[in-house]
């Protein structure tokens, strides 16, 4: 595998030395890093799409993939062109054979694919490059682009190994890296909101919060109003299921809104690309609907918080419905299910779990984490078969989701084949 495959390594100084023997590509387009614990990947959508109907030519970084690594990058929607893994291979190779010093400290996966991606945006001219972080912010690859602004998202407990064991560390990790014109930010308790001022005050960026300087008005049925301190966005559309989307696409119209006033984009233009992106906009894997007969719903949510925004939805959809309701679920091996399942206990009937390998739990941690005595469980060979068994439960009035990590996603796609149109949507 190429890189230090699954290793997190934080520092910079590896992605400095990638990027600086590509020639430094990230001082050729203008940038914005979206950081945060949950959401940063939607709003990386969003914001993508807005800005493609504002006329501009860009470029869109996320992780993890589901399918295939070409998914992590896209110019104006369309999937990156090479052979990801391959090209990553030779800029090791060719990397290591200049400056065999890294030899004893080897590029990450994560840090050769940042580089091969902004080297990518580069080749192509994009105008604006869109990039989610991957761990953290301050000591993330992607913290040494980013020369308009920042983007930060909710924010909660998650990664502690590395990034702190409070939420106060946690959140100082992600902003380390704002250093542009603006950062605009989900709302924030008082005591956090103020950690996030006085690193705007440093570094002289001009800060927008969500509930105080914006906002959103949910109508129903996807449509919202938005509104700022100068602007009224009335009846916008978002196609995108759940009601934690309304969030993200209102952050991601207040980034737009600060983009649109340093690039000094039209208001008029602005204003249609924003109700047009948000409207547009196709997620996968966020609270996507897959099925509608049997009803299935496919959520790549893996951590505390994302438990409780599902189960928010949940709550909902059974009390319309009054529904059977299973969860078929993997988690990676250094993950504890526990809080996940826990949280989601009142709106489940049966939890089926399958394993996948080595980088998920197995079937022992069912028993180290005495899950059968916690919530109503079965434990499937693979994933075909926990389906099957799922649907035979629920039935065809039933709803079962998916979730607990990409991993889920990736062995629903391969299963029922579904993906390469939807990935070539964005």
């Amino acid at each position: 595998m190429t890189g230090s495959a699954g290793i997190i390594k934080p520092g910079l100084e590896r992605i400095f030395i990638l990027l600086k023997y590509l020639g430094n590509p990230q001082e050729k387009f203008s940038s914005i890093r979206i950081a945060g614990t949950n959401g940063k990947g939607s709003t990386a959508y969003f914001l993508n799409s807005v800005l493609i109907k504002t006329g501009a030519t860009t470029g869109l970084y996320t992780s993890p993939h589901i399918r295939k690594p070409e998914e992590r990058i896209r110019v104006s929607n369309a999937l990156y062109e090479g052979d990801l893994l391959h090209d990553m291979g030779e800029l090791e190779k060719s990397v290591l054979s200049s400056l065999p010093k890294l030899l004893r400290d080897r590029p990450t996966f994560f840090e050769l694919a940042t580089a091969v991606a902004l080297d990518y945006f580069r080749q192509k001219r994009v105008d604006v490059a869109v990039l989610e972080t991957g761990l953290g912010g301050r000591l993330d690859a992607t913290a040494i682009a980013g020369n308009i602004g920042d983007v930060l998202t909710d924010v909660s407990l998650d990664h502690t190994e590395y990034l702190g064991n409070s939420i106060e560390e946690i959140l100082l990790e992600k902003i380390g890296h704002v250093k542009g014109m603006f950062l605009v930010s989900s709302s924030l308790p008082h005591y956090l909101g103020n950690l996030v001022k006085n690193r705007c005050k440093k570094t002289g960026c001009h800060l927008s919060v969500l509930g105080r300087n914006f906002f959103f008005e949910k109508l129903g049925n996807g449509a919202f109003n938005f509104t700022s301190n100068s602007v009224t966005l009335k009846k916008l559309w978002k196609t995108s299921p759940g009601d934690f989307q309304y969030r993200n696409a209102a952050i991601a119209a207040a980034a737009a809104l600060k983009l649109g006033d340093h690039c000094r984009i039209e208001f008029e233009k602005l204003s249609t690309a924003i109700r047009e992106g948000i409207k547009q906009t196709c997620i996968p894997a966020r609270f996507e609907m897959v099925s509608n007969d049997p009803l299935v719903l496919l959520d790549v949510g893996h951590n505390y918080l994302s438990s409780w925004t599902l189960r928010h939805e949940l709550v909902k959809m059974r009390r319309e419905n009054g529904h059977k309701t299973v969860c078929v679920f993997t988690m990676m091996r250094n993950r504890n299910p526990v809080p996940f399942l826990k949280s989601l206990l009142g709106v489940t009937d049966l939890f089926i779990f399958f394993p996948c390998g080595e980088r998920t739990l197995g079937k022992k941690d069912i028993d180290r984490y005495a899950l059968r005595q916690i919530v109503p469980l079965e434990v499937a060979d693979d994933f075909p078969s926990a389906y099957k068994t799922a649907i035979d439960f629920s039935g065809r009035a039933g709803l079962v989701f998916l979730t607990g990590s990409f991993v889920t996603a990736e062995n629903y796609y391969t299963f029922t084949d579904s993906y390469e149109a939807l990935a070539q949507k964005g």
